[in-house]
This record gives C-alpha cells, structure tokens and sequence, in this order.
C-alpha cells in the first residue's frame, strides 16, 4: 500500500511573504510610493494566501467512502 504524501503548504510562505512586505518598509527606511506599492502586495499576498488555504483545508478534508 502506498503512502499518500502531504501537498506543500504553499498558504504558509505566502503568509511569511506578506509579513515581510509589509515589515520591509519599516526595516529598509522606504518612504512615499515604495510604501504604498509594498503595502498593497502584501494585502494581495494575503488574499492569495487566504484563498490558497481555502484550497489546502478542502483537499484535506477525508473523503466519504464510496456507496454500493
């Protein structure tokens, strides 16, 4: 019997993408519309990364066993 492998988590790096978007500004001194561009990708990683777990929780979910 095989074993089914996990799929890769890919809602957690986009996650840890949108913290550091939104914390770089901060920890490079970006000022004006670096700011802004920066802050809008990192609300676009985290919608992307919502809808991405949205994905991940429903493929782990167990399926009913089939009915004869």
């Amino acid at each position: 019997m095989m074993k089914t492998e996990n799929p890769s988590q890919v809602a957690v790096w986009l996650f840890i993408a949108a913290t550091f978007a939104f914390a770089s500004s901060s920890l490079f001194g970006l000022e004006g519309l670096w700011r802004w561009n920066l802050g809008a990708l990192g609300f676009l990683l985290v919608i992307v990364g919502g809808a991405r777990l949205g994905v991940e929780m429903r493929g782990r979910r167990p399926n009913a066993p089939p009915k004869e």
